[in-house]
């Protein structure tokens, strides 16, 4: 009887300490998710929103500026306001060679874009050729200076030097029949010779202007 009861009881008393242990790694877990949800509380009405202005920009070595700068702002979450009216239509904008300090002007031309040609301007052939004469150098850094009512955004780059690219020797390639084909070398300065004209058509139709002047791709 003796026997019976001690094991009896050492049963009892694991059975208790594992409900024990039960209940305690519940606490832990209910804890734990309480600090967790107290620590990702925050009062966000403290937050007092700024608007800002939002400019995208870029530029190629070796090309006058072809890609057009958009303007826009930012708005509140739960501002009532389309996309297309968050675009700066009357922003002052300009690129600035930091080397010679020479200035490329952006005008407006519709739903926050910007481009260094205005077709209704008066000098379109001046301007014209100054900004094809304004070729993005390497080795050179440039400023980005966009304002309006105020606010202003400033981004400098520096535009890497040259980059050599050589080809590489590729081995024959072994057909699954044992026989094997000259892989040809590709030229990989095969653009060094083509005007501004030319790069602007392949830029535009890339294909088409590979296929037609037979380039080694």
């Amino acid at each position: 009887m003796t026997l019976v009861y001690s094991q009896s009881f050492l049963q009892l008393a694991l059975a208790g300490s594992f409900k024990m242990k039960s209940i305690f790694k519940i606490i832990i877990q209910i804890f734990s998710i309480s600090i967790f949800i107290t620590s990702c509380d925050f009062d966000d009405s403290l937050i007092e929103y700024e608007q800002q202005l939002v400019v995208f920009a870029s530029i190629n070595a070796g090309l006058p500026v072809s890609d057009t700068i958009y303007v826009s702002r930012t708005a509140k979450v739960d501002e009532p306001v389309d996309a297309q009216d968050l675009y700066i239509e009357n922003a002052t904008v300009k690129l600035i060679n930091m080397s010679d300090s020479s200035e490329l002007d952006f005008y407006s031309i519709g739903n926050g874009r910007y481009y260094p040609i205005d077709l209704s301007m008066q000098n379109i052939d001046s301007v014209s050729r100054y900004w094809l004469e304004y070729v993005i150098s390497s080795g050179t850094t440039y400023r980005l200076v966009v304002s309006h009512d105020g606010d202003s955004i400033i981004a400098e780059t520096s535009v890497p030097e040259k980059i050599e690219i050589a080809p590489i020797d590729m081995p024959d390639y072994r057909c699954p029949d044992g026989s094997t084909e000259a892989i040809s070398t590709v030229d990989v300065n095969n653009l060094e010779s083509l005007t501004f004209e030319q790069m602007l058509i392949l830029y535009q139709s890339p294909i088409e202007y590979i296929e037609s002047n037979n380039i080694n791709v």
